[in-house]
Order: structure tokens, then sequence, then C-alpha cells
């Protein structure tokens, strides 16, 4: 199932997916796995990393310990990643419909990048590569790091409130 089904796709994914085209910001801390199986199929000729290796241990040891329950896993998976988008989109939509947006520019101005992100998950590779535990879950953490907190700082912080509220925070905590 690995060497037939989810390798092939990685090595789609890494040479002709998102990942191949676009340089996401701290992808070496939030995506590992994404970041060897890259290396490794931009230059298949060079010696394996320990890393990889791990990765593809890691991979196959939560492929079978989760076979029984993978169809709900993915399905699970898939949903979850549609409802974060269509909450962005029905937001996007509320703050364009504003007559007075003033506040809501830096939103604006930051919601194509946020959006971004859906192309992650898009569904021309095969779900079992895409929606495993493993790159699933490295999907999810991705989405949960820019997505909501970076994304989310800049799409509120429109003039800076986040920012003294936190260096506030931090001061009154010293």
């Amino acid at each position: 199932l690995l060497m037939a089904d989810i390798l092939p796709q990685w090595a789609l994914i890494c040479r002709k997916g998102i990942l191949s085209k676009a340089q996401l910001p701290r992808v070496d801390e939030l995506a590992p796995l994404r970041v060897c199986l890259k290396k490794f199929f931009v230059a298949p000729g060079k010696p394996l990393r320990w890393s990889l290796l791990f990765a593809v241990h890691a991979m196959l040891t939560a492929i079978l310990e989760t076979e029984k329950v993978m169809n709900d896993i993915i399905s699970i998976s898939e949903t979850v990643y549609g409802l974060c988008f269509w909450q962005l989109d029905y937001a996007f939509d509320l703050k364009k419909k504003e007559r007075d947006h003033v506040e809501s520019q830096v939103f604006l101005q930051n919601m194509p990048a946020v959006m971004f992100l859906k192309n992650l998950g898009l569904p021309v590779f095969g779900s079992r590569a895409t929606w495993n535990p493993l790159c699933g879950g490295t999907i999810f953490s991705y989405i949960s790091f820019f997505g909501n907190l970076e994304g989310g700082c800049a799409l509120i912080d429109g003039r800076a409130q986040l920012r003294i509220t936190l260096h506030l925070f931090h001061a009154l905590r010293v």
C-alpha cells in the first residue's frame, strides 16, 4: 500500500504540487516530512537521510495502526478542511459587504494569503497520500499555525491593537 499508492503520490506532490511551486513560511518547523520528501525527490541520487527514513517508518506505522478506520479519518479530515475554508469565505464575504470597512482593510488585504492555504488539500492527489494521519496532521498543523495564528493576527491587527495588547501582557507578566 505505501509503496504502490502513497509514495508515487508523494513524488507527484513534491515535484508538481503546491510544495514544488510555493515557498511556504516556517515549512521546516511545521512540515518536516514534506521538506525531507521534497529534498529526496528533487535529488533522488543522493544518499537517504535518517530523517526521511524515520518519517517513512512513522508513516507506515500510522497507516498500519489506522487501516481499519482510514476511510473515516479521510472523510472527517476532508470535512474539517472544507469547513475551515467555508468559515473563512463566509467571514470574507461579510467583510466585503460592510459599508464602512476602514478597520477591515488589513483583513481584506491579508485574506488572499490565508486563502492560498486552500491549495494544500486539493483533491488532485490520492486521498490516502494527502489525508493519512501523518500528512493530514501536517496540513492541519500548518493551517492552524499560519491560517489561525499568524494569518489571524494579521487579519485582526488593523490598528496594531493585538501587538499592543500582547506587549502589555508580557510587560505586566514580568
